[in-house]
């Protein structure tokens, strides 16, 4: 079976310092863990093999083949470079499969550059027959999507799904909705709620961060509700029987 490809993490520069060179590869890295986690379905998750080629500043993300995840890993080496290009063309809306983690994970990437020391002179991302810069340009327009959002108090309601507890407790519902994954935030008040509620449909309600198109990109939960199984809610009979009375 064919391989899906790699995608490779190239900085360019006669030299590069311990400071660029570490927040580049640590910012490639979350970048390909975050569109890879939109890419997969429920349960799956892609593992990822990295190489660092011998005398240069190469590093190479390759996913594990398996039937299961092979589909969603060509979605993830092809999502990359196009939302880098259109990023690059200056349209100011989450790029396909790029969750708030990936945008941010790439606006670090895109500020390398900005970092004490000279040497490096480009950040690139390949892909098979594809070859994307991270441009001052690119970095402009992640600023706008999340500079020019908005937070205001609200709720979602999807599938609670996606457990983290790295750098504070969070986890993703898949907004019913508008069919697109939110990262949730939540204090340590709530995580058992939020363990409790996995794999459920769940209510989350707070302080939603909209982007510039108006959708929920983040909310900081100050409650969640579970709803009920469907086996659990009221029948059609139960429901005539309460209206008869």
């Amino acid at each position: 079976m064919k391989s899906p490809g790699s995608l490779t993490l190239a900085l360019e520069g006669s030299s590069l310092s311990l400071e660029k060179f570490k927040q580049a590869v640590t910012s490639f890295l979350d970048l390909v863990e975050s569109v890879g986690k939109e890419a997969v379905g429920e349960g799956q998750r892609i593992k990822w093999r990295i190489t660092v080629k011998s005398g240069s500043a190469l590093v190479k993300a390759t996913p594990e083949y398996t039937p299961e995840t092979s589909e969603a890993a060509r979605a993830v080496i092809t999502a990359i470079p196009n939302g880098i290009e259109n990023l690059a063309k200056g349209i100011a809306e989450p790029p396909k499969l790029f969750s708030l983690s990936a945008i941010k994970a790439l606006r670090r990437l895109a500020t390398v550059q900005e970092l004490t020391g000279n040497g490096l002179t480009a950040v690139r991302i390949l892909a098979p027959g594809n070859k994307k810069t991270i441009s001052n340009k690119v970095a402009a327009t992640v600023n706008e999507i999340i500079g020019t959002s908005y937070e205001a108090y609200g709720s979602i309601e999807g599938k609670l799904q996606a457990l983290w507890d790295r750098g504070g407790f969070k986890f993703s519902v898949l907004d019913a909705l508008f069919d697109r994954r939110v990262d949730c935030f939540v204090g340590d008040d709530l995580v058992d709620a939020a363990i409790a509620g996995f794999r459920k449909r769940v209510r989350v309600s707070g302080t939603v961060q909209y982007n510039k198109a108006g959708l929920p990109i983040s909310i900081t939960a100050t409650e969640i509700y579970t709803f009920k199984p469907n086996d659990q809610l009221p029948s059609a009979a139960d429901v005539r029987g309460i209206l008869k009375n």
